[in-house]
């Protein structure tokens, strides 16, 4: 996998994160807090400038009632690549 490929992956999983966390209704402050993650961390992830590791995804799934492949999986995955094609945020 060369960088782009690892940069897009990263901005996707962020994507996947902010998609659950907007359908939760939380902010991100919120979420971060019953993550147990730092504000700061959180926001770098939904950016996509982030490597969360697998256990920092179990945790944020957890915390949204979730389970890790619902987080990341084709559904999340689908409505975040949908959200960016229509330059949209999912709503609350």
């Amino acid at each position: 996998m060369n960088r782009g490929a690892g940069a897009e992956i990263r901005k996707l999983v962020g994507r996947c994160v902010a998609v659950a966390r907007i359908g939760a209704g939380l902010t991100q402050e919120e979420a971060a807090a019953i993550a147990r993650i730092d504000y700061k961390r959180w926001q770098t992830i939904e950016r996509g400038a982030a490597n969360p590791t697998v256990d920092t995804l179990s945790r944020i799934a957890s915390a949204f009632g979730i389970g890790f492949f619902e987080l990341v999986g084709p559904r999340t995955l689908w409505a975040a690549e949908r959200a960016r094609a229509y330059g949209t945020r999912p709503r609350r």
